[in-house]
């Protein structure tokens, strides 16, 4: 039997350079979990207001931001100072609030069907016209054109029930 030479050597190198690769591997550590805090659980509260008058209004194109700075959009109300007669900066029920409408389950505005609305206005600051509803809301109709001035009027006033949750500290 003849000896090949020249394979003998190839897997001499191939085995060498196994040899060095294997002995020089490195243990690869894992990643390890952070040990991250235990999150902070939030409570809340949830509010309901019954039987409370509600209207609607809209605002002129080019109107000042709504008191929260926020700018008008459908789906906007207005509510209370939380005094009468008090700061218009502070609200009744806080800026950024959500209302749910239980009773109707929602009113239609510009067509849109809707549920939720957002606290971004304050009216009524001296309580002057709804004074027995201390839970009264304003309901953004959008901007003052003849068609949304005419939804807003056969809006009229109405009672509704609604509620909304806020944060328990």
């Amino acid at each position: 039997m003849k000896v090949n030479w020249q394979h003998l050597a190839t897997i001499a190198g191939v085995l060498a350079l196994l040899f060095m690769l294997l002995s020089s591997r490195q243990e690869i550590e894992m990643p390890k979990k952070p040990n991250l805090p235990a999150p902070k659980s939030q409570w809340y509260l949830i509010n309901r207001a019954t039987n409370q008058a509600s209207s609607a209004y809209t605002e002129l194109p080019g109107a000042p931001v709504s008191s929260s700075g926020r700018p008008y959009f459908i789906g906007g109300v207005a509510v209370h100072p939380k005094v009468p007669g008090g700061d218009h900066l502070d609200p009744i029920i806080p800026f950024g609030t959500v209302i749910m409408l239980e009773n109707p389950k929602s009113i239609t505005i510009q067509g849109q069907k809707l549920n939720a609305f957002t606290v971004i206005d304050t009216g009524d600051a001296d309580w002057s016209r709804f004074g027995d509803s201390p839970y009264w809301v304003d309901f953004y109709f959008g901007t003052g054109n003849y068609w949304n001035n005419r939804e807003a009027l056969n809006y009229g006033l109405r009672n509704i029930d609604y509620y909304w949750y806020e944060p328990f500290e």
